[in-house]
């Protein structure tokens, strides 16, 4: 019978497999702040681990928090930029789904009715796929962090974390 302190030492032993050498390579640093001709000023947030800017358009604000990995992807920051430029075809879009939502989810109507833009998460696209992201909104319950799913185009699930 062998002994378990000779089996932990057989195990510290064994050669370092590609999965564990995977797990030790430490990720790209995020740049901390970077211009955008269009977007502004980005700035890296800790806490969400995104770059933060919220811009200004004829339509209201479009509040963005854009990932990638050291900076923005290349794909994001181009489909932030056609949101920017289509920003009042977006909120006009965002305005409608959530007054169809409200007639869908009856027993929330009357919050679904009062939310308001929060945030516009985009993430890399995922192999020859559109970017994806998450739309956030804030409303009268502060216990309550509303969201739906964003491909494309597409608005949907609409739903909040409590």
């Amino acid at each position: 019978q062998v002994k378990p302190s000779v089996i932990r030492a057989q195990r510290r032993e064994q050669p370092m497999g590609l999965f564990d050498k995977l797990k030790t390579v430490a990720p790209p640093t995020p740049i901390a702040s970077l211009g955008h001709p269009i977007l502004g000023e980005l700035v890296y947030d800790d806490e969400v681990e995104a770059w933060r800017v919220s811009v200004n358009t004829p339509a209201g604000p479009l509040p963005f928090l854009l990932y990638g990995d050291s900076e923005p992807g290349a794909a994001v920051l181009e489909k932030a930029k056609e949101m920017v430029r289509s920003s009042a075809m977006f909120l006009e879009r965002v305005a409608a789904f959530l007054q169809a939502e409200a007639r869908v989810q009856k027993a929330s109507a009357g919050e679904i009715q009062q939310l308001e833009l929060q945030d516009v998460s985009l993430f890399p696209a995922k192999g020859s796929g559109p970017v994806t992201g998450m739309v956030y909104f804030k409303g009268p319950d502060e216990y309550r962090v509303w969201r739906c799913d964003f491909d494309g185009d597409r608005l949907h699930h609409l739903g909040f974390d409590s």
